[in-house]
Order: structure tokens, then sequence, then C-alpha cells
């Protein structure tokens, strides 16, 4: 991890879900012990700047380089308590910017929750939560901002790949783009030409 997780835990440390699983036989291949720090983003705006996402629950923000670090998900509209992190990204042109997907499966919810923040993660807009889906169907797994645009996001969800060309505001914005409905991880954007490389999340063929 290097210098800047030096520190304080960025996970809760519950002992339920750090346990060992199986009966005669342990099982634990360590994807079930949760309390694991599971997406990363450094922001290219401003140095220093970098947000943290676990798989039980936890967003932390640091603006110093890791020095100290502030949990920012109580500051989410709606998120019910301990949902995974499975995407945190800090915005391609405002440092202060970052969007976070959140998956909730393994609680039986099958919803996506998809959130922006402006400030820092003081405050959260919604872009997509059960109450308000614009259309997308299944959790999500991943939300991208474009090197150019900066209202045109992608969002990669266990049913699909979506687009939205206004930042997620309009619904008739958002929809899906690809056939037939798989899960969805977007791999990146070449710099270079701005293409948009992705790829279903259990297969091997990439786009």
């Amino acid at each position: 991890m290097g210098p800047h997780f030096a520190g304080p835990d960025h996970q809760r440390s519950g002992k339920t879900e750090a346990g060992t699983s199986g009966g005669v036989t342990v099982d634990n291949s360590s994807a079930e012990m949760h309390t694991t720090i599971y997406s990363i983003s450094e922001s290219p705006k401003q140095k220093g700047l970098i947000w943290v996402g676990t798989d039980d629950g936890n967003l932390q923000l640091t603006r110093d380089g890791g020095k100290t670090w502030t949990n920012v998900v109580g500051n989410i509209p709606g998120l019910p308590k301990n949902s995974w992190v499975n995407w945190v990204q800090a915005s391609n042109f405002n440092p202060g910017t970052a969007y976070a997907a959140f998956d909730r499966h393994t609680f039986g919810d099958m919803e996506p929750y998809v959130f922006k923040t402006t400030d820092y993660g003081k405050t959260w807009t919604p872009l997509v939560t059960p109450q308000d889906p614009k259309s997308v169907r299944g959790y999500a797994h991943v939300i991208k901002e474009d090197l150019v645009k900066p209202d045109l996001l992608f969002l990669g969800t266990e049913f699909g790949l979506w687009v939205s060309i206004d930042g997620g505001k309009a619904g008739h914005n958002l929809k899906a783009t690809i056939s037939p409905p798989l899960p969805y991880a977007i791999w990146r954007f070449n710099r270079a030409t701005t293409n948009l490389f992705w790829r279903p999340t259990a297969a091997g063929s990439g786009y």
C-alpha cells in the first residue's frame, strides 16, 4: 500500500466478519473475511487527495497524502449501513468531486446505489438509487467519468452497461447500451485516444 495508508484502520475491523468459515475443513479464501480496502482512487487534480472504499462500508478521504483521514460515508443520504464500496473515483476535472458505487447484493438487495459529491464528501447527490433508478437495473459495479466531458458518465451494473450525457441528472439520458444483459466492469480509458475499454465481470473478453 505504501506510506499513504499508515495509521488507523480504514475498515470497521469487525470480529464477526473476519472469523474462520467452514466446518471440519476450513474453507477461507479471504474473500469472505471483509474488513478490507476494496477501491482506491488518487486525484489527478490535487496532490495528496486519495479516496478509499472498503468492503464493510467505510468511505475514507485524505487530503494530506495519508496523514489524516475522514470517514464520509455517514454523509451519504439513504445509504444503508455496511454497504460494500464497489467503486470510488476521484474526478478528472474537479478536486472536490468524486463518484461512489455501492453493492448490497450480499444483503439480498439487488438495487443500484450511486452517488456524487462536489465538496470533498461533505454532501452527496444521489445519481441512481432504489427510489430513483432512472431505468438502471442491477447493483452497481463501477462508475466512470469521461476524460474529456465531465457530464459523460459510464455505469457498469450486474445487468448491463449504462451511459449518461448530463451527469446522471435526467432519467431519459440513462439507458442500457449493451446486449445481452451481463455484469459489466469498466476497465479504463485510453488517455491518448479517450477510448473506453470494458469487459464483462465474469468473462475474459474485452471491448
